[in-house]
């Protein structure tokens, strides 16, 4: 069962693939994201299932990404209840 409570969705241009659920970041150019690969990249959301499969988005094309309020996000550990979340490689959510 999916919770999606997303309060801010905007759409913008992958300048790398990314798959769903990932933590993304700004990407170098206007109106483009890519995945948040590190504890310190400066994320700014998370993409929704972006309509496809799992395999994701490939450069160029366009992915949502939610915003403001609560996103489900790949994890890339082990998380436990109230453990902070930040990005770990290709977007998954990792311990902070």
């Amino acid at each position: 069962m999916s919770y999606n409570n997303s309060d801010l969705t905007k759409a913008f241009h992958a300048s790398a693939a990314i798959n769903p659920y990932s933590i993304v970041k700004f990407g170098a150019s206007d109106d483009t994201v890519s995945p948040a690969a590190a504890a310190g990249d400066l994320s700014i959301g998370v993409t929704n299932e972006l309509g496809i499969t799992a395999g994701g988005v490939t450069k160029g094309e366009t992915v949502d990404v939610v915003l403001a309020q609560i996103a489900e996000v790949k994890l890339g550990g082990t998380i436990v209840r109230g453990d902070k979340i930040t990005s770990g490689a290709a977007g998954v959510g990792v311990k902070a």
